[in-house]
């Protein structure tokens, strides 16, 4: 049995979480990562279900994501730089813990190919996610990071490839949005600004209630000297939602277009 260290999640409001199934308890981890009362809530039925269902292994994976999450600082989700030490080494030991409980589990597999990656074990992800690919083929887990981890190695149209079979498979909304970051981080990649606001549009006609949809597509607008464009972005994100960043890049959007006529 996997000793548990309890994860304190620093703010929000708590909500009693009642008996949510694992397995549910997992995606509304990864639906919600800014969410601290979702967060506090599913940690706390995994919790719970741990106490109750100590062999089934979709607890650990929840609670494994949720170790991420709450470990996140910042940059890329796929580099362990971007994450708190003690984070990654306990979302290891449980994912580990939960595939020897069903050696059988695709989507735990998938769960040590991203921990792979964050240390940069390409291969072994490689070869860990072929093996997940071949437990459920119509996962969309496998067909995501094959995605990220094919830029990885500059193969940049098998990435695409594989967005597009990840697309295919999604499930969940949250899904569909790692997917638009990925095809821009992509595009950025392969230097192709025509590709990365095509894909910019898509996420705003895709979600168009997300303020940060239509942020980011103002940070791309600022990046590309487009002032007056990128001002109606953060505009319109800020009348969504208030965030700090998109108030200082507004700020700055509006200090070079003043600058520039």
């Amino acid at each position: 049995m996997v000793t548990m260290v309890v994860i304190i999640m620093t703010s929000g409001v708590y909500v009693h979480a009642g008996n949510m199934d694992p397995k549910k308890a997992l995606q509304s981890v990864e639906a919600h990562p800014f969410q601290s009362d979702v967060l506090m809530s599913s940690v706390e039925s995994l919790q719970e279900a741990m106490k109750q269902t100590p062999e089934d292994p979709w607890v650990y994976l929840g609670v494994a994501r949720a170790y991420l999450i709450d470990g996140y600082r910042s940059g890329s989700r796929f580099e362990a730089d971007s994450f708190s030490s003690d984070s990654v080494d306990n979302a290891g030991r449980l994912v580990e813990h939960a595939l020897k409980l069903d050696p059988e589990l695709a989507r735990g597999y998938a769960m040590r190919a991203r921990l792979q990656m964050l240390e940069g074990e390409y291969r072994k992800a490689w070869d860990t996610l072929n093996r997940a690919y071949e437990l459920d083929r119509g996962d969309f887990n496998p067909w995501y990071l094959m995605g990220v981890l094919n830029r990885y190695y500059g193969e940049y149209e098998q990435s695409a490839k594989m967005l597009r079979k990840a697309e295919s498979a999604a499930e969940h909304p949250y899904q569909m949005r790692w997917v638009f970051d990925q095809r821009i981080d992509l595009a950025e990649a392969t230097d192709d600004p025509a590709e990365e606001e095509k894909v910019h549009r898509e996420v705003i006609a895709t979600f168009p209630d997300r303020a940060h949809g239509y942020g980011n597509y103002g940070a791309f607008l600022l990046e590309q000297d487009r002032y007056d464009e990128a001002i109606e972005r953060f505009e319109t994100a800020l009348d969504i939602q208030r965030y700090p960043l998109a108030e200082k890049q507004l700020a700055k959007a509006r200090r070079l277009a003043a600058e520039s006529r």
